[in-house]
Formats: C-alpha cells, sequence, structure tokens
C-alpha cells in the first residue's frame, strides 16, 4: 500500500497549486521554466497545459501503486517503482510542456 503514496501525494499537490495559481508569474507556484517565465503569456499558457499533463502523470503513478499493491510487491520496492515512475513522468510533463510553448511561441 505504501507504493501508493507518491501517486496520491503527485495527485494532491496537482489539485492545490492548481487551484492556488496566482494570475501573474509566482516564485513558489505554478509551472516555471526560463521559456514559460520569458513573457506573462507564455507563463499564462504553460499553466494550464502543464496542470494537464501533471494530473495524467500523476495518475499513471497512482494506478502504478496500486497495480504494484495487487501484485503484492513488497513496499519498499513498489515504493521505489513509483517513485521512479514519477521522476519519469515528471521528466516527460516539462518536455511536453516545453514542446507546446515552442509550438505556441516559437523558439
Amino acid at each position: 500500500m505504501i507504493a501508493c503514496v507518491p501517486g496520491i501525494v503527485a495527485l494532491v499537490l496537482v489539485f492545490v497549486v492548481r487551484r492556488l495559481v496566482p494570475q501573474r508569474a509566482h516564485p513558489w507556484f505554478g509551472y516555471r521554466s526560463a521559456r514559460s517565465l520569458r513573457s506573462e503569456e507564455a507563463w499564462e499558457a504553460a499553466q494550464p497545459i502543464a496542470g494537464e499533463y501533471m494530473q495524467w502523470a500523476s495518475l499513471l503513478v497512482l494506478n502504478t501503486g496500486i497495480t504494484c499493491w495487487l501484485l503484492e510487491v513488497p513496499g519498499t520496492t513498489g515504493l521505489l517503482i513509483s517513485t521512479a515512475a514519477l521522476a519519469l513522468l515528471m521528466i516527460g510533463v516539462r518536455v511536453l510542456t516545453e514542446r507546446a510553448l515552442i509550438k505556441r511561441f516559437g523558439r
């Protein structure tokens, strides 16, 4: 059951951050990259894009944790698998969000 923790925490954080995203670039909340901070328009465009990808990634991590639990993977091994899935999927979120920003605003 501990393998579900990364997915649950990520999903809760996604929902909290999506509710608290400020109107302008903020040092603590929202998607932040050099490209998203170039302009106010880019920052505003990046928030829903990254939020959607992060939500799906969190659900996949939770699914990974549930699968580990159902397959009776030992606790620490399942936690490691879920955490690795979270790390890889967050890299994917960044890549996909940056691609969307490049497509919309150019390099």
